[in-house]
C-alpha cells in the first residue's frame, strides 16, 4: 500500500512538470514570432534606406551662385542660379525656396508667393523676381533661404540681412569687393549723408583719404580726438565702428595697391653692357690698393695720357766697385742749404694714404 502511493505521486510530480514545460514551449514560441516579426523589416529596410540617402547626398547635391548677403524688400532679388551638381536622374523638375527666420524656424511669410518655386531646365534653375515681404531685423536679426529639388539634397543659404526699401541707395558699394581706394566717402555702406559731409569738412573725400587718417591716428587719443570732432553734440558714430570704418579703408586701399602691382608690366632685368674705358680713366684698382689724390691727379695729367718714348738701350755699365768715386764732384754748401730747406715730411699726406 505504502509503495501504491509512492508511485502515484511521483506520477502527479511528473504530469505537473510536463505541463510546466509545454507551457514554456508555449511561451517560447510566441516570443519568437514576436521577435521575428519586429526585427525582421528593421534589418532589411533600415540600411536600404540609410544607403540610398547617402548615395542622394554624396552623388547628387544643389549650388548656388550670385545670392547676396545684403539686399532689401519690395525690389526683386538680381537673377542668380541654382545648379544641380552630381548624376541627377533627370536634369527637368521644379526648385523649391523657404525662407528660415533668425529663430531656425520656417517662415513663408519673408517670401513673396510667386518666389517660391522655380523650374529646373537642364539641371540649371534660374531664380528671378525673387522678392522678401519683411525686414530681417523683425524677424531675428537674418534670413536663410533653403533650395530643395527632388532626388538632391537641399541647400541653406548664408545669413541674408534684409532692410528696408527706403534705405536702398544705387551709389552705396553692397560689398567691401565693390569699394576702391578712389571711390567717394558716400559709397560706403554705413556712412550716411551727414556723417559724409562731416568727414569731407575734415578734408577726407575719398576711401584712400580714410587710410590715411587712420595711419595717422593709430592711437587711442587720437581717434578719440577724431571721434569727438565726427560726432560734435550727438551722434551715431561709436570708438568701435570708427576703428571697423578705417580698418575697411585700409584693406580696400591694400588691395588696389596690390592689384595694380600684378597688373603692370615686368620691367627688362636684362644687363647692360658695361661701356669701354676712354683715354685719361684711371684704371679700376684691385683690392687693397691705396690711391692718394696727388697721384689721380698725376695720372689724369697730360704728362701721364700723352704716349712717351721708349726709354733708350740700357748699355752695359761696370759695377759700382768698379767706378772712381774720387772722380765724383763734392757737395758745395749751397747744395747742404737747398737740402736742408726741403720738408720732405709734408710732401707726403699720409691721411690720405692711411685714412686717418
Amino acid at each position: 500500500m505504502h509503495n501504491n502511493d509512492l508511485v502515484s505521486s511521483m506520477m502527479s510530480m511528473i504530469q505537473q512538470q510536463a505541463s510546466h514545460m509545454q507551457h514554456l514551449e508555449q511561451r517560447l514560441v510566441k516570443l519568437e514570432r514576436c521577435c521575428s516579426t519586429a526585427t525582421t523589416p528593421r534589418s532589411t529596410n533600415a540600411p536600404t534606406a540609410s544607403v540610398s540617402a547617402a548615395m542622394t547626398t554624396n552623388t547628387v547635391a544643389l549650388s548656388v551662385q550670385g545670392l547676396k548677403q545684403r539686399w532689401y524688400t519690395v525690389t526683386a532679388h538680381p537673377p542668380f542660379t541654382v545648379t544641380v551638381k552630381g548624376s541627377h536622374p533627370n536634369q527637368a523638375g521644379v526648385v523649391y525656396v523657404r525662407a528660415i527666420n533668425g529663430h531656425g524656424d520656417f517662415d513663408d511669410t519673408v517670401l513673396d508667393p510667386d518666389s517660391r518655386s522655380f523650374p529646373l531646365v537642364h539641371g540649371i534653375a534660374t531664380i528671378s523676381c525673387l522678392r522678401f515681404v519683411k525686414v530681417s531685423s523683425h524677424c531675428g536679426g537674418w534670413f536663410q533661404l533653403e533650395f530643395s529639388c527632388a532626388g538632391a539634397a537641399s541647400y541653406r543659404s548664408k545669413q541674408i540681412v534684409v532692410r528696408c526699401n527706403r534705405m536702398m541707395s544705387d551709389d552705396k558699394a553692397e560689398t567691401e569687393e565693390e569699394l576702391h581706394a578712389d571711390d567717394d566717402i558716400a559709397r560706403i555702406s554705413g556712412v550716411g549723408k551727414c556723417y559724409s559731409q562731416r568727414w569731407k569738412v575734415l578734408g577726407c573725400h575719398t576711401v584712400r583719404d580714410l587710410a590715411n587718417i587712420a595711419a595717422q591716428t593709430q592711437t587711442r587719443d587720437g581717434r578719440q580726438a577724431l571721434l569727438d570732432r565726427l560726432r560734435k553734440d550727438r551722434g551715431s558714430l561709436t570708438g568701435r565702428r570708427l576703428n571697423q570704418l578705417l580698418a575697411k579703408a585700409q584693406r580696400v586701399v591694400a588691395r588696389d595697391s596690390l592689384e595694380a602691382r600684378l597688373a603692370a608690366p615686368v620691367k627688362s632685368t636684362s644687363a647692360t653692357p658695361t661701356p669701354p674705358p676712354t683715354a685719361g680713366t684711371p684704371e679700376p684698382q684691385g683690392k687693397g690698393v691705396l690711391v692718394t689724390q696727388e697721384i689721380l691727379s698725376f695720372r689724369m695729367s697730360p704728362a701721364f695720357t700723352t704716349t712717351t718714348p721708349p726709354p733708350p738701350t740700357a748699355t752695359a755699365t761696370p759695377p759700382p766697385w768698379t767706378l772712381d768715386m774720387t772722380a765724383a764732384p763734392a757737395p758745395t754748401p749751397q747744395t747742404w742749404a737747398l737740402l736742408e730747406e726741403v720738408d720732405v715730411d709734408n710732401m707726403i699726406n699720409y691721411d690720405s694714404i692711411f685714412g686717418e
